[in-house]
């Protein structure tokens, strides 16, 4: 099997298993004029511009296999090419037949999109969701998307590697500890065969580990130090974002990898980690399938970046997948395309394969609430919420700052000043 590109490991077992099996809506679940067609009688179009390319191969036999026992259905899928969603939503949106479900993954886009979307207030979809905390709603209260899956991320570890170095991970408690052993396997790398961290690469490929994911730890402690947003505010304060340069600095410092070819990328960081060429990663859960298959001894720590109290944190989750329907559809279609997202058969092989031997949760009826709640990793653990697509939009500002110093104004440099971001 080859290497899992981002996201593709939750969102092909997560999306497979949201639209065509979710727990309590079976073949004889109920219908109502907005929740569904019935057992008999299916029939409709469903047009679905999906979100994810590395889901579409999934996607394609979904629908051939809803059409195979709902023949008077029709399912088309379209997948928009990487970074083209929103102009191809845009685009077919216009069109006399424009998709029936799509993608709503930020509130940006319930602004943009939300007028255009059904509100599933009251449907069978909004029934079988456990949580609505990773919904959307419109400021008129209109329910306009309803979370499909989230991801967990933070740095997958290669157990045998930290070992053979002379350390183990249950030494690695918080970013000290974990800048020890790092600082050390780097040193030694030359004789160990092996070193810290696998690359940290900044170009469009892979610069949303750092410029997205990584960087919401300063927006968590600092909704945390406030007692909770209601909203992502329009600015910040910063406080962590030295922090935020810690584990940066480590990862990039602590690598194989010379610091100033990570602008260009070009280098293959799930590989060195699968081949036993470094011993941390910043990844999730949708390359852990395949990484852990490759190195059977791994696990999962948390970001870990000099807080107080951070030996209590835990992964990082959120989601940017949201299914939304096209209020615009006929009513025929609209019924057509929520059974479809509910589904009324089993997974076909390929959906089935890509969850097997996956502890993951998935479907719009499992998603991680608001609140902090322990993760599997044993007592303590607390989770880090991720707010949504809102807090990627909002860290735009410090992703382009990140971006611009991290290109040729870094090369000959070894590390960012704080000043820099």
């Amino acid at each position: 099997m080859g290497n899992i590109s981002r996201k593709q490991f939750i969102t092909l077992g997560a999306a497979s298993a949201a639209a065509l099996g979710l727990a309590g809506c079976g073949d004889g679940a109920s219908s109502s004029d907005t929740g569904g067609a019935g057992t008999d009688g299916h029939s409709g179009n469903v047009y679905w511009l999906n979100f994810k390319p590395e889901l579409d191969e999934t996607a394609q036999a979904l629908a051939k296999a809803y059409m195979e026992k709902y023949p008077n259905v029709k399912v088309k899928v379209q997948t928009a090419a990487s970074g083209t969603y929103e102009q191809t939503l845009t685009s077919e949106m216009d069109k006399s037949d424009a998709p029936t479900l799509f993608n709503i993954g930020t509130t940006a886009g319930v602004k943009e999109w939300g007028s255009s979307a059904m509100d599933l207030s009251g449907t069978d979809i909004e029934k079988a969701l456990s949580t609505t905390d990773y919904s959307y709603k419109d400021d008129k209260g209109r329910l306009v998307c309803a979370g499909l899956c989230y991801e967990t991320y933070g740095i997958v570890v290669n157990s045998d590697l930290v070992e053979k170095a002379g350390h183990s991970v249950s030494d690695i408690k918080d970013f000290d500890s974990l800048r020890a052993v790092a600082e050390d396997i780097h040193k030694n790398a030359a004789t160990l065969g092996f070193d810290a961290f696998a690359a940290t690469d900044l170009d469009d490929s892979s610069s949303w580990r750092v410029t997205g994911h990584l960087a919401n730890l300063e927006y968590y402690y600092e909704e945390r130090d406030e007692g909770g947003w209601d909203a992502t505010p329009a600015t910040i304060k910063g406080t962590y974002l030295p922090n935020y340069k810690k584990i940066f600095d480590l990862a990039i410092n602590n690598s194989a990898e010379d610091p100033t070819t990570l602008s260009t990328g070009g280098h293959d960081p799930s590989t060195e980690f699968t081949s036993g060429k470094a011993a941390f990663f910043l990844t999730g859960s949708w390359d852990y399938a395949t990484i852990a298959a490759a190195q059977k001894n791994t696990t999962m720590i948390p970001y870990y970046c000099g807080v107080a109290g951070e030996e209590k944190a835990g992964l990082n989750s959120g989601t940017e997948n949201r299914l939304a329907i096209n209020d615009s559809a006929s009513d025929k279609d609209k019924r057509a395309t929520m059974d479809f997202c509910q589904g009324r058969q089993r997974l076909p092989q390929q959906g089935r394969g890509a969850l097997q031997g996956r502890q993951l949760h998935h479907g719009l009826g499992h998603q991680l609430p608001a609140q902090r709640r322990p993760v599997p990793q044993g007592p303590g653990v607390r989770a880090q919420r991720l707010h949504g697509g809102s807090v990627r939009r909002q860290l735009g500002d410090l992703q382009d700052r990140v971006r611009r110093r991290m290109g040729p104004e870094l090369q000959g440099r070894e590390r960012l000043a704080p000043s820099d971001l």
